[in-house]
């Protein structure tokens, strides 16, 4: 068994694209997985499923992939009319990452808000047991 960070709910297609071989790249807002990305460096492995954070459990499969790249950056948003303005500044982070292997989740490990979700898996050595 092996332990890595989790990227959780991720879209289906993302997880399709990893298992047929095709290197991804995304951009992530959501901070569960924001925070998650913040901790990882190129040449990290990370374990990435479908399910939502509050959803992954012992038996929760999915797949283990490499960080080929990551940044983060900052966006500004103005909005306004007459009466009202408005700034936001949104957090994103790009990451391209690049199938190893399928995996099954064998112990969860939960944090504080802001922690990531941290899991132990244990490679799927036969397709089929996906």
């Amino acid at each position: 068994m092996a332990r890595y960070l989790a990227l959780s709910g991720m879209r289906r297609g993302v997880i399709e694209d990893l298992l047929r071989g095709t290197i991804r790249t995304m951009q992530i807002t959501s901070p569960h997985n924001f925070f998650t990305i913040m901790q990882l460096d190129v040449g990290d492995m990370v374990f990435l499923t479908d399910e939502s954070p509050e959803d992954v459990k012992k038996k929760t499969q999915g797949v283990v992939a490499r960080v080929k790249s990551r940044q983060i950056s900052m966006q500004r948003v103005y909005h306004g009319n007459d009466s009202v303005y408005e700034e936001k500044e949104i957090l994103s982070a790009r990451v391209q990452l690049e199938k190893k292997f399928i995996a099954v989740v064998k112990v969860v490990e939960r944090g504080d808000l802001g922690a990531p979700l941290v899991v132990e898996v244990e490679r799927v050595i036969s397709y089929h047991a996906l």
